[in-house]
């Protein structure tokens, strides 16, 4: 996703006027944010949307929801005040305010964790970002397949780097959201909307990298919405599980309140 950049007026409350938690969510509730006790921040309303869909797609099929009050997803901002920049900023000041608040009334610690495309402006921001954040704990890269067998950041990331090593050949095989959308309904969205692609959809293996105009991405959110079974979703279910492992939660979702 294309960096962009954001100005916003610093958020200083001081902690001791709040109870536990409550200086995090005021925080949060200046950004737009509804946030709880586990959060993944996406770079843009786009990555939410499709999460949702998936949930949606998911609850249908069984009745579990892995989006949730235990397990909320948010996009940094909306059109130009999200981007990597925005996660950059915000994500660092939510982050200054959880070291001074970092549990709810409960006693519960809150978490929230950062998720960047793999192409140059998220390859950059996580770069830059490791040496504040523990890579694969508290920012993360998309990647096509990770494991979920382990906890420890280091572990983590050798084995999601053994998982997808058959693409890192090729330094320009990006990984963006619409890359874990089935193949087919993409070519189908590619057939209906002539002209939507930069470049040639690139394979290696079973995956694959769309790059499509910023104009059509609006428009696969539409399609995938509409056309879009559990099945074309498959890979962003699996990615939100991965993040409700991460988390300790229950893997195949919770049968509280949906939130799609």
């Amino acid at each position: 996703m294309r960096r962009r950049h954001t100005t916003s007026s610093e958020l200083v409350v001081e902690p001791h006027v709040f109870r536990p938690g409550q200086l995090v969510r005021e925080t949060a509730r200046r950004y737009g944010w509804s946030i709880g006790l586990n959060n993944l921040m996406v770079e843009g309303t786009t990555d939410e949307s499709y999460l949702r869909m998936a949930n949606q797609r998911y609850v249908e099929s069984c009745g579990l929801s892995l989006i949730g009050s235990d397990f909320h997803v948010f996009a940094v901002g909306k059109l130009g005040n999200g981007g990597t920049d925005a996660i950059n900023e915000k994500f660092n000041n939510l982050s200054e305010q959880l070291r001074n608040d970092p549990v709810d009334g409960n006693g519960n610690r809150i978490r929230v964790v950062a998720l960047f495309d793999d192409d140059p402006p998220g390859r950059g921001m996580f770069s830059r970002m490791r040496t504040r954040y523990m890579p694969w704990s508290d920012i993360f890269l998309l990647r096509r397949h990770f494991p979920r067998d382990t906890r420890d950041s280091k572990e983590f990331e050798a084995k999601t780097n053994a998982l997808n090593a058959e693409y890192f050949g090729d330094k320009q095989f990006f990984c963006e959201i619409e890359d874990l959308i089935h193949r087919s309904l993409i070519d189908l969205f590619v057939e209906s909307e002539k002209g939507c692609l930069q470049r040639e959809i690139r394979s290696i293996g079973n995956g694959f990298h769309c790059d499509l105009h910023g104009w059509a991405k609006g428009k696969l959110a539409e399609f995938v919405k509409q056309e879009a079974g559990l099945a074309e979703l498959g890979g962003l279910v699996e990615l939100l599980k991965t993040f409700r492992y991460l988390f300790d939660l229950p893997v195949e979702g919770s049968s509280g309140d949906p939130v799609t």
